[in-house]
Formats: C-alpha cells, sequence, structure tokens
C-alpha cells in the first residue's frame, strides 16, 4: 500500500516497485532539486521509464527514507 507523507508542502509518496525482477521501493515527487539530493544520498536510482527515483525495499530503506526526508523538509522549513 502507498504511502505518503508531507510537511511544509513537500509531499513524497513512497509506493512498492519491481524493477528488474527485484523489489524497490518507488520514491515520487515533484521536481524539486532539494529532495532529488536527499534520493541521491539514499543511493536511490532515477528510472526514467517509471519517472521516478527508486531504492532497495526494505526495513532499514523505509526507516532512512523517512528519517532523511524528515530532516530535509524540518531543516528547509527552520530556513526559511
Amino acid at each position: 500500500m502507498p504511502a505518503q507523507f508531507s510537511v511544509d508542502q513537500v509531499q513524497v509518496k513512497l509506493s512498492p516497485l519491481v524493477k528488474n525482477g527485484e523489489r524497490r521501493i518507488a520514491l515520487q515527487f515533484p521536481y524539486d532539486t532539494e529532495m532529488i539530493a536527499v534520493a541521491k544520498q539514499l543511493g536511490a536510482t532515477w528510472s526514467a521509464s517509471d519517472r521516478c527515483w527508486h531504492v532497495a525495499n526494505g526495513r532499514d530503506a523505509i526507516a532512512a527514507v523517512f528519517a532523511a526526508y524528515w530532516s530535509a523538509v524540518t531543516q528547509r522549513g527552520a530556513n526559511d
């Protein structure tokens, strides 16, 4: 089931994705250079065919995604 979270008008949607036979987590959000930088820090890969960033599937990966985006969004709010 897809999960979504948003803070300070930044919304990231997580959903299951199968890429090359491997279960992945798709990260979907409007184009935003800061959010792309966070995805890259997480080791995410861009899929042009699926039009999303994706990371390995697993409990640790989900926790890392939430922590990284929460930190980025709260820092963005502090700088505004």
